[in-house]
């Protein structure tokens, strides 16, 4: 340091005789360049001004100005959009004309000359009694028993028979929305409780307790009763692929979210 200030001496003499000011003012300005920079990040919370956090002062802006969220904001709505999406199930009800069509198609095998009991029993999955089985033969009951089998079976099918209400339960504990879609009937409507439709254990115990007494004996009302259960299958499922489809027309439709922030 010295010698650095005794060249800048000889080069300019006129500054010795003031050698101790410029020479306190150098130092001076040395340990300013120095320490100075390191001060004053310690004084500036850079942190504050990054993009999403918020400022602990007011920010006076010169004019209005529109900031975008960030990617972890518009997740976080994408989220809550999937979160109370609607679930889906889907009732496919096949038809009065269509119940009767297969109940007659026993019938005209019973018709059948030489017709088998177990053969018959086999390709629709129900057992007779023998008292049921000659019965049966009579054709004159038919349309009889046929009635009554509809009377007890289309209001459960109606509704909604499902294998179990795992999937409906769980919608309406996380707060979901439940839409029944009506393939038969072309519409929808919002289910409110799983008590709106039957599952699988429940239509059969309905079944059970509502069979009807026709006075026409047990065989008779057994009939009708081993025929209306035979109708009865789950005709109501979760439908997924219509679910997902929703969620993502949903999503599609969720453009990034701007904040305007105006000048003061």
């Amino acid at each position: 340091m010295k010698k650095l200030l005794e060249k800048l001496f000889e080069k300019f003499p006129e500054l010795k005789k003031d050698s101790k000011i410029y020479l306190t003012f150098f130092i001076t300005s040395l340990i300013l360049s120095v320490v100075l920079p390191s001060v004053l990040y310690q004084l500036v919370n850079y942190d504050i001004y990054k993009v999403g956090t918020i400022s602990p002062k007011t920010i006076n802006a010169y004019k209005d100005f529109l900031v975008e969220e960030t990617q972890e904001q518009f997740d976080e709505r994408k989220s809550k959009i999937i979160a109370q999406s609607e679930k889906v199930f889907t009732l496919t009800f096949q038809g009065k004309d269509s119940l009767s069509a297969e109940i007659e198609s026993v019938f005209n095998l019973v018709s059948i000359e030489g017709a088998k009991k177990e053969e018959i029993e086999n390709s629709i999955g129900v057992e007779f009694r023998n008292a049921e089985w000659n019965l049966l033969s009579k054709a004159e009951i038919w349309k009889d028993v046929s009635k009554k089998v509809m009377e007890m079976v289309i209001p459960l099918l109606r509704s909604g028979v499902i294998v179990n209400k795992r999937e409906l339960i769980n919608s309406f504990v996380t707060g979901r929305k439940v839409k029944l879609r009506d393939l038969a009937l072309n519409s929808e409507r919002e289910l409110n409780s799983t008590g709106q439709v039957y599952d699988l254990q429940e239509a059969i115990s309905i079944l059970n307790t509502s069979a009807p007494s026709t006075r026409k004996g047990r065989s008779y009302d057994r009939l009708i009763l081993k025929f209306s259960k035979m109708l009865l299958r789950p005709n109501l499922v979760f439908d997924a692929l219509e679910t997902d489809k929703r969620i993502n027309e949903s999503i599609g439709a969720v453009d990034k979210a701007y904040f305007q922030v105006n000048r003061n």
